[in-house]
């Protein structure tokens, strides 16, 4: 019974650890979304602007699957 609660209370702290390592990429990129929003809305929206923003998301978006890829081989 010990070990249960034991192995029970290490997969928390494991999912508690991934779902932080999910919510600040999914909050960056959402932040960068609404800059973006309103530097087009005030003109100062451009091609290098779109570039740099896309770029930042997706290097966001890698992190995060990385971050999936190395949890799923954890339980492997």
């Amino acid at each position: 019974m010990l070990i249960q609660k034991s192995k029970l209370a290490t997969m928390g702290e494991m999912i508690e650890t991934i779902a932080h390592q999910w919510r600040q990429p999914l909050n960056s990129i959402i932040v960068i979304a609404e800059d973006t929003r309103d530097s087009y809305e005030y003109g100062e929206f451009d091609g290098e602007y779109l570039k740099d923003s896309i770029k930042k998301n997706s290097n966001l978006t890698l992190r995060q699957r990385e971050t999936r890829e190395q949890g799923l081989s954890n339980k492997c």
